[in-house]
């Protein structure tokens, strides 16, 4: 997945995929965007998952960060992609990490509910990998960080894992 996401960074002039935008008839999400380098959205479930059927997504995306709004003639324009190089730090910058998702890919993929079971608060998130969770960062990397290490920091999506996952 950190993989994809660099691809499409680089393919997309260094813009980071939007969360989801709607078109006529159907809703894209930004698993969608990253379809095309990782050939399958079966990546996007946990094995460890029970339903393997494709229809939840259990990985959550860091749009906060990782979208910004734009304005023009006094409106409000759909979020777009930030581009890479308004981060502050890419190697310190968490895009995605393992969720417990009950909501298929078409309905909302962030809800705050799903943000604090991949923080260690719910039960079954932390229980699925042995009693930690894989996140992704903004340069590609991947790192699993152990459930007294989610506590520690409060797993805030503006926080950076990285910076106490040796305490």
């Amino acid at each position: 997945m950190g993989l994809a996401l660099q691809q499409y960074v680089a393919d997309f002039d260094g813009a980071y995929p939007q969360q989801e935008y709607r078109t006529r008839t159907i809703l894209v999400g930004w698993e969608d965007l990253l379809q095309h380098y990782t050939r399958s959205k079966t990546v996007f479930n946990c094995p460890s998952q029970a339903n393997l059927a494709g229809s939840n997504l259990d990985y959550f995306y860091n749009f906060y960060q990782l979208n910004e709004y734009r304005y023009s003639n006094g409106q409000l324009h759909s979020p777009t992609g930030k581009l890479e190089a308004g981060l502050p730090s890419a190697s310190e910058l968490v895009v995605s990490f393992d969720i417990y998702n009950k909501d298929p890919l078409s309905v909302n993929t962030g809800n705050y509910e799903v943000v604090q079971a991949a923080c260690g608060r719910k039960v079954p998130a932390v229980i699925l990998h042995s009693g930690g969770a894989n996140f992704v960062y903004a340069d590609g990397h991947v790192k699993r960080l152990s459930v007294a290490q989610q506590q520690e920091i409060g797993c805030d999506l503006y926080y950076d894992p990285a910076k106490h996952s040796n305490k």
